[in-house]
């Protein structure tokens, strides 16, 4: 059985699913502190990444990335979704 957070790489999903089950799952994460580095060259399943927007963004926040940002290849697809 699927977990909850499993949605947040769900490509089937759409974007509002995605973010919704992040919004829930996200209660019982435990997160580290900040670290002063950023990653400004995320790609996402919009290129040839298996992660969705939201997902890439959850990875992030896990290893303590404050700022990160997409670079998809000949698509802005992730940006709404990855900024929300």
């Amino acid at each position: 059985m699927a977990e909850p957070m499993d949605i947040t790489n769900d490509p089937a999903a759409t974007p509002e699913q995605r973010i919704e089950a992040l919004r829930a799952g996200v209660a019982d994460e435990h997160f580290p502190s900040w670290v002063p580095e950023s990653n400004n060259h995320i790609h996402t399943c919009f290129s040839f990444s298996p992660y969705t927007p939201t997902h890439a963004a959850l990875l992030a926040r896990r290893n303590g990335l404050r700022v990160v940002g997409s670079v998809d290849h000949d698509s802005i697809g992730a940006a709404a979704e990855m900024s929300e």
